[in-house]
């Protein structure tokens, strides 16, 4: 039948090696908590005097305390990178054809970094316009992965942003002996009017 798109994607060998070869987002975080001040010499025997050993996890958390905004935009570009790569190898459509005299190749959704962006970006956000949409199994697999990953994302960003604008004790501590201060005061001026 003129007209009819069949699709059917095939993947190759190198397809699965090139997902290993996203390993590197691991070293890229790896390489970005030996700049931690965390790393240092006298940082890591302070943390073997408290009881300790700082791992990956701790060194993460520092850095999400001492420096919250760079952190955060660090995780969030490593995530979406990371997404946008496996969406791009796993959706590309290799053997996607239209049964016409011209034979057009058809499915250019993932075929660049930019598009797969895009969809990373609108689905971890769970916008979702439905513009751009996965269609292989494994693909929707990271798709469900990618609004778990974003869903989690958001509330860190949340609990990040609130750590930052909470008080520390001597703030609450100072805001409260100002407002006994000043209620104090607005009484001895009432009392001085009568």
């Amino acid at each position: 039948m003129p007209g009819t798109v069949i699709k059917e994607t095939m993947y190759r060998s190198n397809d699965a090696l090139l997902c290993l070869m996203l390993l590197r987002f691991y070293f890229i975080v790896l390489a970005l908590m030996c700049l931690s001040p965390i790393e240092k010499l006298h940082s890591r025997r302070s943390c073997f005097q408290q009881g300790f050993e700082p791992g990956l996890s701790f060194q993460i958390r520092a850095n999400l305390q001492k420096y919250p905004f760079a952190s955060m935009v660090c995780l969030y570009i490593v995530v979406t990178l990371f997404f946008s790569m496996s969406v791009m190898i796993w959706e590309r459509p290799f053997f996607s054809y239209t049964v016409s005299p011209s034979n057009m190749y058809v499915g250019k959704e993932f075929s660049t970094l930019s598009s797969s962006i895009w969809y990373t970006l609108i689905t971890m956000t769970t916008v979702g316009y439905g513009d751009v949409v996965v269609n292989t199994p494994v693909g929707r697999f990271i798709a469900i992965m990618m609004i778990f990953t974003g869903a989690y994302l958001t509330a860190l960003l949340i609990a990040v942003q609130s750590n930052l604008l909470a008080l520390r004790e001597s703030g609450k501590s100072a805001i409260v002996q100002a407002t006994e201060q000043k209620s104090a005061l607005d009484l001895i001026v009432a009392a001085l009017r009568l």
